[in-house]
């Protein structure tokens, strides 16, 4: 289904470190169509804001996503990150939501 993006050259995958224990795919949405995404839950809200951060200063612009993300985590998250907006029925925190399709 989305087989039509061409892969990056070889080499050019991009991966950031957040932290000692993250490592964030930045090159994922120009081989699959999507995105990273953040697996919020069990994760700190300094942890989410931190790798959303990074996720968005990697693709300027393009949304950043973190889910399973409850109401109180996202408030966190959203101190730390103001650009944050948070999606209640979906569970979801985002950075530049508005980039997505």
């Amino acid at each position: 289904l989305l087989s039509s993006r061409a892969p990056p050259p070889p080499g050019a995958e991009t991966f950031v470190r957040v932290g000692h224990d993250t490592l964030v795919d930045a090159s994922r949405e120009a081989r699959t169509g999507f995105p990273e995404v953040v697996f919020g839950e069990g994760k700190s809200a300094p942890q989410v804001a931190r790798i959303l951060q990074a996720m968005a200063e990697a693709s300027p612009g393009a949304p950043a996503f973190a889910t399973r993300v409850d109401p109180a985590k996202h408030a966190a998250v959203a101190s730390l990150l103001p650009s944050a907006e948070y999606f209640p029925e979906a569970r979801i925190t985002a950075v530049n939501a508005s980039a997505a399709p």
